[in-house]
């Protein structure tokens, strides 16, 4: 007897599937890099593995990891957003955001 039968509506490589919603929250921080770029200002690239909940980043940033302002949010973009900042140097942090702007994570401090 036939208990279930699924399909993937797109092309999708998987072998796996779930029958019920399922949240990704992981235990670590989200990643950050961050690098100058060619505009005289700091590109900074934003990551969490898992976390199926998070739909924007925000970038904070100051002259150290005590003075961190909001600096700009984006939508995520895949499994690694690319972010520009104007912001050359100084310290940098990403905020993992849900839909509704809640933050679920922020990422460690890093320096330019």
């Amino acid at each position: 007897t036939l208990l279930f039968d699924a399909e993937f509506v797109s092309q999708v490589q998987s072998y796996r599937a779930r029958r019920f919603p399922w949240v990704g929250l992981p235990k670590t921080v989200p990643d950050i890099a961050v690098e100058p770029n060619a505009f005289g200002g700091t590109t900074v690239y934003a990551s969490w593995n898992g976390a199926t909940r998070a739909s924007h980043w925000r970038v904070v940033g100051g002259g150290s990891a005590r003075q961190m302002q909001p600096l700009t949010t984006v939508a995520r973009s895949g499994f690694e957003t690319a972010i520009p900042v104007k912001a050359g140097s100084g310290s940098f942090a990403v905020e993992a955001l849900d839909t509704s702007g809640t933050r679920l994570a922020r990422s460690a401090v890093v320096s330019v």
